[in-house]
């Protein structure tokens, strides 16, 4: 099992060295090419951190957990999301390949513009402009894409594989047992 933890952090050291990951300092956006390509390593990896932290967990024994109650107001935590590290997934949530369903020809049915009423005409045109305006900000077209989702999964693996004996399998057991 070490042997395999240390081929993949020398794994996801090269991804992070390709994500452009240096004393801190991180790309923020990353040419779309590149982004693919670490995506097609980074998910073999993910897999193969899963099997591991399920190898880590056989044989082990986890009590089950007391319920407590919650407490009331509102839960103030300590630190900022950029001082926590994300939470490996243990589970993977990309949906199986399976052929896609077939869509009918006409899936909208057509109407004429006679048929709304001006009233009706008012509404769609309301509801149209709040659309654009609660919409996101057109993407910048420089052949790059965001970077931030990436760095977070690999932040996760590391994470993961940092803690990989007994913090992960007992964190998969009481998953489980859920």
């Amino acid at each position: 099992m070490n042997r395999n933890r240390d081929a993949l952090i020398r794994i996801v050291a090269t991804l992070f060295a390709m994500l452009g990951f240096a004393e801190g300092a991180m790309n923020d956006r990353v040419p779309r090419p590149l982004h693919t390509a670490i995506l097609r390593i980074l998910r073999p990896a993910e897999a193969a951190v899963r099997r591991l932290i399920v190898a880590a967990a056989r044989g082990m024994v986890v009590k089950p957990a007391v319920s407590r109650a919650m407490p009331a107001g509102e839960i103030v935590r300590k630190g900022t999301s950029k001082t926590r590290r994300p939470a490996f997934r243990l589970e993977d949530i990309r949906p199986p390949l399976l052929p896609p369903e077939p869509r009918p020809k006409h899936a909208l049915k057509s109407f004429s513009p006679a048929d709304l009423t001006p009233a009706m005409l008012r509404a769609l045109h309301r509801k149209s402009r709040d659309l654009v305006a609660k919409s996101k900000p057109a993407p910048i077209k420089d052949g790059k894409v965001n970077a931030a989702s990436l760095a977070g999964r690999l932040e996760a693996i590391k994470g993961a594989l940092d803690d990989l004996r007994p913090a992960r399998p007992r964190r998969f057991l009481r998953w489980r047992a859920r």
